[in-house]
């Protein structure tokens, strides 16, 4: 079968059957717009009429001979890096859909300025390159990288070289237990203050384990801000309102979706808690 009857075959899919029943059955539906990119377009991993900028710029990477690694020249001056397996063609790909997926067009946007990190200590759950870290570094008072993998330690290290002072990398996945390898936050903060946090949690449909573990966190914390995945498992969103509700939580689900695994879904959920 030729590439282009395959993508046809996609647009045909994933654009032109949705669009089709979701106009006569739910013309009012907001997952319209995005089936009438498919059906325009073709199937694509971004159905985002702003994706197209960073789609077709290009990205400044260099490589870190002493270390060995490659990164790229973040917003022009701050070095991103990445680990050893990554090759350019990677750095590339993984690097542009950061940019599109913190574009605050996007439903899966963590903040609308950086000015929201500004005084806050950020708990990075599920830090994978850094991206929202190295963004906020310079507003934040302290961060915390939550990071299991050697090979993501080592570039994290590189990239927070300059700020070493003022960041943690801790070894261990967030979870509703503990033990060798997992930890609750409520553990984590049980020798820690708990004002003016912020914590971005995405972890790959570990979110709810890890608010289970997170009680007392939610219950004692002050001056917290949060945002949330919700997108990784079909009733997280669900679930996780109801977690927020309990805990008196203000917050809202990122207008818009997250268009993953061949699904429209809501992506973010953003909130605080005095």
């Amino acid at each position: 079968m030729t590439t282009s009857i395959i993508k046809e075959l996609k647009r045909l899919i994933y654009g032109i059957i949705p669009c089709a029943y979701t106009s006569l059955f739910s013309p009012s539906s907001p997952k319209l717009t995005y089936y009438r990119f498919l059906k325009k377009y073709g199937y694509t991993h971004y159905p985002y009429e702003f994706a197209a900028k960073y789609i077709d710029a290009p990205v400044d990477i260099r490589k870190d001979e002493e270390r060995g690694l490659h990164y790229v020249l973040h917003r022009g001056t701050k070095k991103l890096y990445y680990p050893h397996y990554f090759d350019i063609c990677n750095i590339e790909k993984n690097y542009k859909a950061l940019l599109i997926e913190q574009d605050t067009c996007h439903a899966h946007h963590y903040v609308d300025s950086l000015k929201e990190f500004e005084g806050k200590t950020l708990l990075d759950v599920g830090s994978a390159e850094g991206l929202t870290s190295l963004d906020a570094i310079d507003a934040v008072n302290f961060v915390y990288l939550f990071e299991c993998d050697a090979e993501w330690i080592e570039a994290l290290r590189a990239t927070f070289e300059p700020w070493k002072h003022k960041i943690a990398i801790v070894k261990k996945y967030i979870s509703k237990f503990n033990d060798e390898g997992n930890m609750t936050l409520d553990e984590f903060f049980k020798d820690k203050p708990t004002e003016n946090l912020f914590l971005k949690m995405d972890i790959e449909g570990a979110e709810c384990d890890a608010l289970l573990g997170a009680e007392q966190l939610f219950t004692k914390a002050k001056n917290f801000d949060f945002a949330i995945c919700t997108y990784h498992r079909k009733n997280d969103k669900k679930w996780i309102s109801s977690y927020l509700d309990r805990h008196h939580c203000n917050y809202f689900h990122r207008e818009g979706y997250f268009y993953v695994k061949h699904r429209l879904r809501s992506a973010l959920v953003r909130g605080h808690k005095l």
